[in-house]
C-alpha cells in the first residue's frame, strides 16, 4: 500500500487512472519515388516512430525481387533502396515483426502496391544567395528534367527595388506566379535557352556567360511542364570583385579591402 511519508496514513480506497488506449504499429502509406537527381525508392510511412533495435530479418520484402536491396530507417519512416525498375508495379510486403517504439508490433503483415510515377517536370539548382566575382561573368549549373524549351534570364537589380525583389527571393516558388525580372520590370542584362528534357532523362547546364558584371542581379529560369502549366526557379547573385578581411586587435579592427584579380588594396 502506498503510505503518506510523514503520517503514515493510506488512500481510503484504490484510484484508477485511465493510460489511454494501446494501438498497435501499422503503416500509413506506401509510396514510390522518383524524383530528379534521386534513385527510385520506396517510402514506407508508419503510424509511430520505429523501435531503436535492428530491423528484423525480411522486414520488407518486394515482388519482384530487387537487385542491391537495402533499408534505411528515419524515426517513423523506412527508406527501400535498390535497382527498381520505374516501369515495374511492386508488391511490398512488410513483416509484423517490425515493432514500434513504443515496443507494440503490428497485428499482422501488411501488403501493399508501388507505382512509380514519371519524374516531375524539374528545373533544380540551389536556391538562396550565391556570390560570384564579376570579371569571370555567369557561371551557373542546373539540372533540367521533363520540361519543355528552357528559357533563362539574368537582370540587374536597381537599389530601390531591391528590398522588395529580395522579399520575393527568398519566398517559395509558386506554379505560374509571374517572373519577377517581368513583375518588377527589371532590364535583362544576359539571357539564353537549352532545349527540352522528355522520357525521364536528366540534363545538366552549364552557363558560362562572359560579361563585366557589379552588384546585385536576379537569375531566372522557366519551362513549359504540360497542361499549359510553367514551373520556374530563380536566385540572388551578388557580382563583385573586392575581398575582405578583417584583424580583430585588443581595442581595434581592422578591415582590409583588396581586389581578388591582383590582390593590391583599394
Amino acid at each position: 500500500n502506498v503510505h503518506d511519508a510523514y503520517a503514515g496514513r493510506t488512500l481510503p480506497y484504490p484510484r484508477v487512472f485511465p493510460l489511454g488506449t494501446t494501438r498497435p504499429l501499422a503503416v500509413d502509406y506506401v509510396a514510390a519515388r522518383n524524383w530528379a537527381t534521386d534513385k527510385p525508392h520506396v517510402e514506407i510511412k508508419f503510424t509511430s516512430e520505429l523501435s531503436d533495435d535492428p530491423l528484423p530479418a525480411n522486414a520488407v520484402k518486394v515482388e519482384p525481387a530487387v537487385t542491391n536491396f537495402g533499408l534505411r530507417k528515419d524515426r517513423a519512416t523506412l527508406f527501400a533502396d535498390g535497382n527498381f525498375d520505374p516501369a515495374i508495379r511492386y508488391k511490398v510486403t512488410i513483416s509484423s515483426a517490425v515493432t514500434g517504439s513504443r515496443g507494440f508490433p503490428m497485428a499482422a503483415d501488411s501488403t501493399w502496391g508501388a507505382t512509380f510515377p514519371r519524374k516531375p517536370a524539374t528545373i533544380l539548382f540551389p536556391p538562396g544567395e550565391f556570390r560570384q566575382r564579376g570579371a569571370l561573368g555567369l557561371r551557373f549549373a542546373l539540372v533540367q528534367s521533363n520540361t519543355g524549351i528552357l528559357r533563362w534570364r539574368l537582370a540587374r537589380i536597381p537599389g530601390d527595388k531591391l528590398p522588395a525583389v529580395l522579399k520575393k527571393v527568398r519566398a517559395e516558388v509558386e506554379d505560374g506566379a509571374p517572373l519577377l525580372i517581368d513583375e518588377f520590370a527589371l532590364e535583362v542584362t544576359g539571357r539564353g535557352e537549352f532545349p527540352a528534357v522528355s522520357n525521364d532523362k536528366e540534363e545538366l547546364r552549364k552557363i558560362e556567360w562572359k560579361s563585366d558584371l557589379s552588384g546585385p542581379y536576379i537569375f531566372e529560369a522557366s519551362a513549359e511542364a504540360g497542361n499549359d502549366k510553367r514551373i520556374a526557379n530563380r536566385a540572388l547573385i551578388w557580382f563583385g570583385d573586392l575581398s575582405l578581411t578583417q584583424k580583430l586587435g585588443p581595442v581595434t579592427l581592422t578591415v582590409r579591402a583588396a581586389g581578388m584579380g591582383n590582390g593590391q588594396p583599394v
